[in-house]
């Protein structure tokens, strides 16, 4: 493994080796922050984000990323889930691909990787966000990913504690030949697994939440939701 030394995650698409004319795109969008720092760039003709926009995102922030991007800039955010936008683009469409979905499965066990690293062209980079040990199966699975296809493995050292979504490591390689595999099976239901208990703590957290609702009213519940959210917050940035 490299260390990109004095690097943050933006400074991944240093590893291109083209300065114009690329075409990208950003698996996991929420508040839009990276996908903005790829149009900002200069280095691509066309940039397209996906994101679903469900559970705690939703579509006010889906609008925010759009604002936030800029409504007139080439930008395409497009509002499905990672395998619903997957047959929309040939293998070898993009020269960038940055992955940060599900940290929590490891990017569905490494599915999510393994597949779209099919669409970045030979010579192009295939990078993710959350390289640390916090999110353990997203470093498994992007060793092994690295390890399976030969590819060097990059990480960055900086993170930018500040902005949103940006307070981990990146990781990245440069796809130097064809591959093509699919993730392990036995890393693939690890990453199943560890989605589905996910999503039962979120649906007993909205039960929670429609009782609490329904006894204090929606605009004081609004108002202890925004109170909780600082509160986190500001324990995190401590």
């Amino acid at each position: 493994m490299r260390q990109l030394d004095g690097y943050f995650r933006h400074d991944v698409l240093k590893l291109l080796d083209k300065t114009e004319d690329c075409v990208g795109i950003e698996l996991g969008v929420a508040a839009g922050e990276f996908s903005k720092r790829m149009v900002d760039s200069g280095r691509f003709s066309q940039v397209f984000g996906v994101d679903v926009y469900a559970d705690n995102h939703d579509i006010g922030q889906y609008k925010d990323a759009l604002r936030h991007v800029g409504l007139m800039r080439p930008y395409k955010l497009l509002r499905m889930t990672f395998d619903q936008a997957y047959d929309l683009f040939d293998d070898g469409t993009f020269d960038f691909i940055y992955i940060d979905g599900f940290a929590h499965s490891g990017q569905e066990g490494g599915d999510t990787i393994y597949k779209w690293a099919r669409k970045v062209r030979v010579g192009g980079v295939i990078a993710g966000d959350d390289y640390h040990s916090d999110w353990p199966l997203v470093q498994n699975a992007v060793n092994r990913f690295a390890e399976d296809a030969g590819f060097e493995l990059c990480v960055t050292t900086e993170t930018e504690p500040d902005v949103k979504y940006s307070d981990y490591p990146s990781w990245a390689v440069v796809k130097s030949h064809e591959f093509a595999a699919d993730a392990p099976s036995e890393m693939v239901a690890e990453g199943k697994a560890a989605a589905a208990a996910v999503a039962r703590k979120r649906a007993t957290e909205q039960r929670i939440a429609g009782r609490i609702r329904a006894i204090v009213g929606e605009e004081r519940f609004n108002r202890l939701r925004e109170w909780n959210r600082a509160r986190r917050a500001g324990r995190k940035s401590g």
